[in-house]
């Protein structure tokens, strides 16, 4: 009974937070093994603010959205298991920021992907940017073995967002 309770808890948070913007890039990663790694190119072409953050995606059914809730955002709502990733962003190929974060609990959620497709995702927010027009890349790598991630679904992304830093 608790994991329905917790599944429309987690449902109902989706749809009085909403989403601040739409994802603009998604990649996938394996965040149960240490020393994984994503990097990919992003091109901004306007001056805005930009979130990295990491993503789980939550099944269709209310038992695995469960599942998933357990797992990523904790038994009654304890921080779930600690995620430990290094965010490089970097610049015309310049690294101008290197950081290690060690993430719990899902702080947003989001719709992603198309119509027929779309996917209800958890956020663990990394870092919000302030960026100006420019070629971009982010890279992501996982600092260490979490087993019970093995068969998550989960990818690292960056989104255009309009929240204050």
């Amino acid at each position: 009974m608790r994991w329905l309770v917790r599944a429309a808890l987690a449902l109902g948070i989706f749809t009085l937070t909403g989403c601040y913007g739409p994802i603009s890039i998604y990649q996938p990663i394996d965040l149960s093994m240490k020393g994984q790694s994503i990097k990919f190119p992003v091109e901004v072409d306007r001056r805005d603010y930009y979130t990295v953050s990491l993503g789980f995606a939550w099944g269709g059914s209310i038992e695995s959205v469960a599942a998933v809730v357990d797992v990523v955002d904790g038994v009654d709502w304890k921080g779930g298991v600690p995620v430990k990733v290094r965010l490089l962003m970097a610049k015309d190929s310049e690294i101008f920021f290197d950081e290690v974060f060690l993430t719990s609990n899902i702080t947003e959620q989001h719709f992603v992907g198309g119509e027929g497709a779309r996917k209800v995702v958890g956020v663990r927010r990394l870092k919000n940017f302030a960026l100006g027009p420019g070629r971009y890349s982010v890279e992501v790598r996982t600092m260490g073995d979490v087993p019970v991630l093995k068969g998550f679904e989960a990818f690292v992304a960056f989104y255009s967002d309009h929240t204050k830093i």
